[in-house]
């Protein structure tokens, strides 16, 4: 009550005419009526220090609560165990930024910002990795990795030697339009882009995403070259396997990471020696030996859009329905409906606050220390009169540190095992290099237009063809050479090779791009599958060059659809094109 009346004499109530009548005073009291604080009588002493933090700007303001919370920190750890040392702020910012000076003193802290994935440097510099890959002209991903640890500790280069080398082709980027910076670094370090790049260009649409991601941390020995942040790559690769196994490629896993929130976004802590660092509303039904609170402040605002920075809105229910009005003080002047409103949700507002005070100051076991800003916004902090100066000293210290525990000593478990199982396609993919990535997207345009293409007898054939190729066009963003594929798909069809496969009189059941899980749990993609009354066909189209090497695969195929088809007699078929 006391500082309902304090804050009764502040000219921004007088002039919006806001009173705290009878009733609203008693409805704190009510409110508050049962919240008395009773001390625990295994508890023998307690201690209580206020102080308030003066300063014409809020950057003076923190400097010097900084210095203050630092020195409140070191004089409790005499006392108390770290773990039993909890900072309370209002917000995530303030956790952050409390963190950020808990760690530049080297204490050690423990918050959502030390166990958050997206802002964890090795995981940054790993995810920096993966957004080359999906764009390769992306200069800023490039230059982020080779200027990681990850990167200067696996090839065994200086972070000088590369800085020197950016600095070097600065000139370069300024004056070229289209400057792609790995064109020279390959040009520059052939041996390492072959050994570290070139293989993840081409594994991705080929690999699977958490596959490649297991190759990239074998490659670049991650978990045995920082075994101690394992924690945070072994959580990495669980969201990458939980995701695809929903689907999810390379590109959507990049947008999936870039909104990740919630329990998602923290790697599981366990408990250690180290300040808690959390907000007030996170600390509600806890306690802690020591609770420091940096900023104590009241901060009254009117709507819910103004907490968040932006316009405050409200509503209003009526018998013509919803209403939506802006609740702007300056408007107050103006209509008694917005005076009176404004003067109903700021007392709203001031028991919200008094709600969060309260839990603030009943966390606290044994010691806490509050700093209290005299400034919230630019407005006098209305916390000032929440405690009176008489008991910003209150209680007595304990003396001597609490009963040490015995704590196990931690045992570093040695890096996982992170072998790819898809090491079993090597022969496979170890037919394709980084020199004929064109040569594999022109086969997947021609793949894919062969999918569109079902039984062509009777059928307008340009009309076909040109379908197809627009759909394609349209997935891989063909911007010219349309008429190449057209041209290709035309000469194939009037081969006596190609065309008996497509002109079907009999008018088959036709399957393109058909899946089928072998007895492992593998998925086999057949490219098309013709299915007669008395036979099977299964048809896979290759290259000229490699036609030959698929003969174990054809086989496979045979045996799958045989157990699928049993009655029917089962031939496969390779057809081979070239460009």
């Amino acid at each position: 009550l006391r500082m309902v009346n304090d804050l009764q004499m502040q000219d921004r109530l007088i002039e919006r005419e806001i009173v705290f009548t009878h009733e609203d005073r008693r409805n704190i009291q009510d409110v508050f009526a049962g919240s008395h604080q009773i001390p625990q009588d295994n508890v023998p002493r307690g201690h209580v220090r206020v102080e308030i933090i003066a300063g014409k700007l809020k950057e003076e303001r923190s400097v010097l609560t900084r210095a203050k919370v630092i020195e409140a920190i070191e004089n409790a750890k005499t006392r108390f165990h770290l773990k039993d040392i909890a900072v309370l702020t209002r917000n995530n910012n303030e956790v952050e930024e409390v963190t950020g000076w808990l760690m530049a003193h080297s204490i050690p802290a423990r918050s959502e910002r030390t166990s958050d994935i997206k802002n964890h440097w090795l995981i940054k510099e790993l995810m920096a990795f993966l957004r080359f890959l999906m764009d390769t002209s992306d200069n800023t991903a490039f230059v982020d990795f080779i200027t990681s640890a990850v990167f200067v500790r696996a090839c065994d280069r200086s972070l000088e030697e590369m800085e020197l080398f950016l600095f070097r082709h600065r000139p370069e980027k300024k004056l070229a339009q289209n400057f792609i910076y790995h064109k020279v670094f390959s040009a520059h370090y052939p041996e390492i882009w072959e050994a570290y790049f070139a293989p993840f260009v081409w594994q991705v649409g080929i690999y699977p995403l958490y596959e490649m991601t297991l190759n990239l941390c074998q490659r670049f020995n991650v978990l045995r070259t920082f075994p101690e942040e394992q924690g945070f790559i072994m959580h990495w690769l669980e969201l990458i396997k939980r995701q695809e196994e929903q689907g999810c490629d390379l590109e959507t896993f990049l947008d999936y990471f870039e909104a990740l929130e919630d329990a998602e976004r923290f790697v599981p802590m366990p408990a250690m020696e180290a300040v808690q660092v959390l907000t007030i509303h996170k600390a509600k039904g806890l306690e802690f030996e020591c609770v420091i609170i940096p900023f104590l402040e009241m901060s009254i605002k009117v709507g819910a859009g103004e907490r968040g920075g932006g316009q405050s809105f409200l509503w209003d229910e009526t018998a013509e329905g919803l209403r939506l009005f802006r609740l702007k003080d300056s408007y107050t002047k103006f209509s008694g409906l917005l005076k009176s409103r404004y003067a109903h949700e700021f007392k709203e507002s001031f028991m919200a606050e008094l709600n969060t005070m309260y839990v603030a100051l009943t966390r606290a076991v044994h010691e806490m220390v509050i700093f209290i800003p005299d400034k919230a916004g630019s407005s006098v902090n209305a916390a000032m009169s929440l405690i009176p100066p008489e008991f910003y000293t209150y209680g007595q210290v304990n003396e001597g540190k609490f009963e040490d525990e015995i704590h196990p000593v931690p045992v570093l478990l040695p890096p996982a095992d992170l072998t790819p199982w898809v090491g079993g396609w090597s022969e496979e993919l170890s037919l394709i290099s980084s020199q004929n990535l064109e040569k594999r997207r022109q086969g997947e345009i021609l793949h894919f237009s062969l999918s569109q293409i079902g039984n062509i007898h009777g059928q307008d054939l340009r009309q076909l063809i040109q379908q197809a190729v627009a759909a394609a066009s349209s997935v891989f963003k063909l911007s010219q050479g349309v008429e190449l594929y057209e041209g290709i798909l035309s000469n194939l069809f009037a081969s006596s090779e190609w065309r008996p496969f497509f002109d079907l009189p009999e008018k088959p059941l036709i399957l393109c791009e058909q899946e089928i899980v072998n007895t492992q749990g593998e998925t086999r993609r057949i490219d098309r599958v013709v299915v007669f009354e008395d036979k099977v066909w299964a048809i896979d189209f290759k290259p000229k060059s490699d036609s030959l090497k698929y003969e174990r695969q054809m086989e496979e195929y045979k045996q799958l659809l045989g157990a699928l088809y049993g009655s029917k007699r089962i031939e496969s078929f390779i057809l081979s094109y070239g460009f």
